[in-house]
């Protein structure tokens, strides 16, 4: 539904994803370590979109993301060595103190907010997650600002 939204709202709408591995699910720290290796070397959105594609497979292998890397030719004696980096563990411990200080009235994931051109925010997404909803309130944004 991302990819929807940014191919119908090009030039209006941006993308910002932060990593907020919830504690209960087991792999979901590891599954961001590996997201952003895979970033060092330009493919964190295939890591992403594949490992949110099917998630389940964290949890009969958390290290699956080994082989979603090598499908995608990354060097993977870097992409290892990038995964264990204090860097990469760093990004992942600011992003979830960024979250947790955002002042949302409950932090889940994916959590989805609406920004204004000077970057307040203006609101946490609570309708449904749908292109439809989504579309509606872009829209609304967007005739404030015209």
């Amino acid at each position: 539904m991302i990819d929807e939204i940014l191919e119908k709202y090009p030039n209006n709408v941006n993308v910002e994803i932060k990593n907020f591995p919830l504690n209960f699910h087991k792999q979901a720290y590891k599954a961001a370590q590996y997201a952003l290796a895979a970033h060092q070397q330009g493919k964190f959105q295939e890591m992403y979109h594949t490992i949110f594609l099917d998630y389940k497979k964290l949890k009969e292998n958390p290290d699956w993301p080994l082989e979603i890397a090598q499908s995608l030719e990354l060097d993977m004696n870097q992409f290892v060595k990038d995964f264990n980096s204090d860097k990469i563990k760093s990004q992942i411990n600011i992003e979830m103190e960024q979250l947790k200080n955002a002042n949302f009235e409950k932090i889940s994931v994916p959590k989805f907010a609406i920004y204004s051109s000077t970057n307040q925010e203006i609101r946490e997404i609570t309708v449904n997650r749908t292109i439809e909803d989504f579309s509606k309130l872009i829209n609304d944004e967007l005739d404030l600002i015209n």
